[in-house]
């Protein structure tokens, strides 16, 4: 091939245009190709027609600002091109166009081809390809979901990607056109929207969604918002025949592509470090009594607990608000003004979210705008911040965050508008205080407005818990660090027991987003399963009476929930860390051991932060759970027993016991017991090392609700084990260092419990054992 040099590539687009090559066809529309550098691993392809407005591509997905420089461009080639982007080399040839992608030492990291058609081939060959989104296959009538196996690999079918509402063991489907090929490619379609063929073994194929219709009428009104049109997809004007903006990365390094993907679409948000708590959601309520009640309910029981949620009317008979969607609260429950029930919540250290749901369309025609207004934005009920004025009244009554369900009839770009409009509406409104949302919809981009989403309206049963396990990492990997599923699963079958929600809760514990919700939701509360009956009913298949009055089930889940309040600082550590690297809380075993094939494979099981395995356990009246170690050496998390890595072992487990291992190097802080994040404790803050190999761990703190983290207000402090000579080495993890307020810190050594306690304020303090 001829190598190109950089000098010419301006004139590239004149000299080719100039010369008797056929210019390029893309479903019949002359288009002109540019590649260009994201970074040192990752290209950016382009083709589109001749006359496109580049601006378009400035769309809410990316990072605000991201821009790049075409390298090369052009409308038709003479000769093959041969081109050093990056670290990548780039090579280009003609009939069919394609361009192949390969690392500085030749080795193949992806090739596609633009067919005619508008197709665009890519190459799967033997391996596993993760991400895409949330949720799975959509369910078939008369499917029975537990005889099926559970889609973690993405190969094998055709991918729709159509966004939806939908139940049985995936919930809510948020298709991300991010696929992640374990073998070292992530391949990323920014747009136009489309659907994936990987049916096939070797090969994949994407088909851009052309509009059979007038683009006009994707839009969702509100006499067709029941229909699919525009659904969670582009923009009419992006469904351009001819369009195709893709963006390949060199994904050998998996903790480096999750960096660039961050950096891409926007780095996610710090969460306040309540969102990282318990969260209880209600549904249909007897009065504000009963609120004030169950949260003093857990005081009582001394069950940890952050945040009380509560359901609208309409999506559950008697809820927080008249008939959804609605500002005005319940007449029918509120017996006192919103502000004094939520002060008296307030008092019991819990904070108030509710939810809500957007006005149709004809009262919401779209959403657009930002906040504040930029320079020539009309502000109106369709703008984010005449819309958000209107939650302003219940903001001031002391609602402390937002679950937005629904608005699935708006596009893709409106649904990101809104995780934009619960962001910046809060901080327009308490400059510094760290907004939170829920969301039910979500695309790759949307954590940089502090947007968390949950899997939707799962069925309770086991195959459901099951496949929760698949759908969090695919999400973690293609979408966003933040997520959550509905513990004990949405619509109540027979499955339901107390055992199920017991397992779930386990599983729950090490979600982001640690919450229980589910109709008959007195059976979602931790003392539920022991009560005599099941409370208000809401739906034909409730669980099982004889599964009530289970004294067993509140022990278990209250000692899940201080385990979960036992690792605040660990968690939320790799909160901050997933702000500053896009690394996920959930974690694929192929992210830390990309060259272990057979971890990479495991649907069932997955990493919290870097140094937890966690195997949730799903079946019913198990003894026993299987569970694959990686390299190295494993700890069991409830005996200290160490496990030699790279093979399969089996666990004993009861009802109490979920499979956690903890990797030899491993360092994680212990936080007391607290019965909510911000609750002042007296005892220190113990450090436990688990010895047989070096590790490091940075301790994140900072205020834990305001905004001035952004601007540097933090501690880091880092902890180094030196497995050799057995010290800890514990010093500033800022680049001006600097002294810390002086701390106790306890620090033990497993399995030998050796026990120090030493007072650090900042330096450099060793600590041999």
């Amino acid at each position: 091939m001829k190598k190109i040099s950089a000098l010419p590539l301006v004139l590239l687009g004149i000299m080719f245009s100039c010369t008797n090559s056929k210019t390029f066809e893309i479903a019949e529309t002359d288009v002109r190709l540019e590649v260009g550098s994201v970074n040192e691993k990752g290209i950016r392809i382009t083709m589109m027609p001749s006359e496109f407005d580049k601006s378009l591509l400035n769309t809410p997905i990316l990072n605000k600002g991201f821009k790049t420089e075409p390298e090369l461009s052009f409308s038709s080639l003479t000769e093959d091109i041969d081109q050093e982007i990056g670290d990548l080399k780039v090579a280009i040839t003609s009939d069919p166009l394609s361009i192949e992608v390969k690392d500085a030492n030749d080795k193949l990291i992806q090739k596609i081809r633009f067919n005619s058609d508008g197709t665009v081939e890519f190459q799967l060959k033997d391996q596993l390809v993760l991400g895409m989104g949330e949720g799975g296959p959509q369910p078939k009538r008369g499917v029975d979901w537990d005889d099926q196996n559970v889609e973690f690999n993405r190969i094998g079918r055709y991918h729709e990607m159509q966004p939806r509402w939908q139940a049985g063991i995936y919930g809510s489907r948020n298709p991300v056109p991010l696929l992640i090929g374990t073998e070292g490619w992530a391949l990323f379609i920014h747009v136009p929207w489309g659907s994936f063929d990987l049916s096939k073994e070797d090969v994949g194929i994407f088909k851009p969604r052309i509009p059979t219709i007038n683009p006009d009428s994707l839009q969702q009104t509100f006499e067709n918002q029941g229909e699919t049109l525009g659904k969670g997809i582009h923009p009419a004007e992006y469904l351009i025949p001819g369009l195709l903006d893709i963006f390949i990365f060199d994904a050998r390094d998996p903790k480096l592509l999750m960096k660039n993907l961050a950096e891409l679409t926007g780095k996610p948000v710090l969460p306040p470090k309540w969102a990282l708590g318990y969260m209880q959601s209600h549904r249909t309520l007897e009065d504000d009594g009963q609120m004030v009640e169950i949260a003093q309910t857990f005081r009582d029981k001394e069950i940890p607990l952050d945040a009380l949620i509560y359901l609208g009317t309409g999506f559950t008979p008697s809820g927080w608000n008249e008939e959804q969607p609605s500002f005005d609260v319940n007449p029918e429950v509120f017996t006192r003004p919103a502000k004094e029930v939520f002060d008296d919540i307030h008092e019991r250290n819990a904070k108030v979210i509710l939810h809500m749901v957007p006005w149709d369309r004809d009262k919401l025609e779209t959403l657009r705008g930002n906040i504040p207004p930029e320079a020539g934005e009309k502000v109106d009920s369709s703008h984010i911040l005449g819309y958000w004025k209107q939650h302003l009244d219940l903001v001031e009554a002391g609602t402390d965050a937002w679950w937005p369900d629904e608005g699935d009839w708006f596009n893709l770009f409106e649904r990101m508008k809104r995780h934009q409009l619960y962001y910046e509406g809060p901080l327009a409104t308490h400059a510094n205080v760290r907004p939170w949302s829920l969301h039910r919809n979500g695309f790759l981009g949307v954590s940089k407005w502090g947007g968390w989403i949950w899997s939707g309206d799962t069925h309770s049963t086991w195959k459901s818990l099951e496949a929760q396990i698949a759908v969090g990492i695919n999400h973690s990997l293609s979408l966003s660090p933040f997520w959550g599923t509905d513990i004990g699963g949405f619509f109540p079958t027979p499955r339901l027991t107390g055992d199920l929600y017991a397992r779930w809760f386990q599983f729950g514990a090490f979600n982001p987003s640690f919450r229980s919700h589910g109709r008959t939701w007195w059976t979602r509360l931790p003392w539920g399963w022991g009560l005599d009956g099941r409370g208000p009913l809401e739906s034909d298949t409730p669980p099982l009476e004889e599964a009530m009055n289970n004294p067993e089930i509140e022990p278990i889940v209250k000692k899940y929930a201080e385990l979960r309040y036992s690792l605040l600082s660990y968690n939320y550590s790799f909160a901050w860390e997933a702000t500053q690297s896009g690394m996920p809380m959930i974690r694929s075993l192929w992210l830390e051991y990309p060259n272990d094939d057979f971890a990479s494979s495991i649907d069932d099981q997955f990493l919290w932060g870097d140094a937890m395995l966690i195997a949730p356990v799903f079946t019913k009246d198990a003894t026993e759970r299987e569970v694959y170690l990686p390299q190295g050496e494993w700890y069991d998390w409830w005996t200290n027993e160490k496990e030699t890595g790279e093979k399969t072992v089996t666990k004993p487990v009861d009802l109490s016991i979920m499979p956690i291992y903890v990797c030899a190097g491993a360092i994680i802080p212990i936080d007391p017991i607290r019965q909510y994040v911000d609750e002042p404790v007296d005892e220190p803050l113990e450090i436990k090392v688990y010895r047989g190999d070096d590790g490091t761990f940075t301790l994140y703190e900072d205020d834990g609700i305001s905004q001035s983290y952004l601007d540097g207000e933090y501690t880091l402090t880092n902890f180094e084990w030196n497995d050799a000579s057995s010290t800890l080495t514990i010093s500033s993890g800022k680049e001006n260092g600097g002294d810390q307020e002086g701390r106790e810190l306890i620090i033990s050594t497993i399995p030998d419990d050796q026990t120090k306690q030493v007072n650090y304020s900042g330096g450099v303090l060793k600590v041999s054992f």
